[in-house]
């Protein structure tokens, strides 16, 4: 398992504890490095709310071991009983995200606002009519 020794990506919680959904920002670069100390993090945010939505908007980069954590981390939480919602990429991750139709997968959502009322209270799913990132980016829905 790989170890960053030199923090490239950041989480951190925007929203306070036992307010639905819980609202995470993934700031920096996303890779190899360090996928395993921040796929931990997010995890371990299901203890303190069953879905989360995870803000991009301050994430650079992200390489294919980042796509692969947030594969996992939705999979983790749908069997949960949860839901895990990523919002506001930007740049080229929102490119990236495009290219490999990542929200055929995941959901995502074109800001942290939309994913939030994307979520219906109750069972905390995300709702169909949701703007995906994709069009966002210019991507056309086919």
């Amino acid at each position: 398992m790989a170890v960053c020794n030199v923090p490239t990506a950041r989480i951190s919680f925007l929203s306070a504890p036992g307010d639905p959904p819980a609202v995470m920002r993934l700031a920096g670069e996303l890779d190899l490095s360090c996928v395993p100390m921040e796929e931990h993090a997010v995890r371990a945010a299901r203890h303190r709310c069953a879905d989360v939505v995870l803000d991009l908007s301050g994430l650079r980069f992200c390489d294919c071991a980042g796509i692969a954590m947030f594969v996992r981390l939705s999979s983790f939480y749908a069997a949960a009983g949860g839901a895990l919602v990523l919002a506001a990429p930007r740049g080229t991750v929102a490119a990236v995200f495009a290219m490999v139709d990542l929200d055929a997968a995941v959901p995502v959502r074109a800001d942290t606002p939309d994913a939030v009322n994307a979520m219906r209270p109750g069972d905390m799913r995300p709702t169909a009519d949701a703007t995906p990132a994709r069009r966002a980016v210019g991507t056309p829905t086919a």
